[in-house]
């Protein structure tokens, strides 16, 4: 008998956890988050959020890698990986506005400082239709 409730409990547990990942994915839009700013650029950062839970970071317009990887949403926090295991950690704002977490997130370093605008605590990234 035991054993049943135990299962049971494990049961319902999977359920209300599965049902609390999928709430958290409806608070965001997929698609992509470009870096507000006041510098006149051409190529902003961004980062693309996709329904796979896959994303892109572009913030280095003179790199050839593509930062690429996975993320997960817990708790209005968005952790993304990349294949690199470089770690990026953005808070969702609301629906159309995240910001960039920089505490526990890897060192952005771009190729040239000349062709980048600085990604700082905080800065925000804005849905584009």
């Amino acid at each position: 008998m035991k054993r049943f409730v135990l299962t049971v409990m494990v049961l319902i547990i999977s359920v209300f956890s599965s049902a609390c990942s999928k709430n958290e994915l409806s608070q965001i839009k997929y698609g992509t988050y470009k870096l507000e700013t006041n510098e006149d650029v051409v190529l902003r950062s961004s980062i693309t959020i996709k329904e796979d839970n896959s994303f892109v970071f572009f913030f280095d317009p003179l790199s050839s890698y593509l930062n690429t990887g996975e993320y997960k949403i817990h708790d209005n926090i968005i952790t993304a990986e990349n294949d690199k295991g470089d770690i990026y950690i953005f808070g969702i704002e609301d629906e159309g506005t995240l910001y960039f977490i920089e505490d526990g997130s890897s060192e952005i370093k771009p190729t040239d400082e000349n062709f980048y605008t600085a990604i700082e605590n905080g800065s925000k990234f804005k849905y584009v239709e």
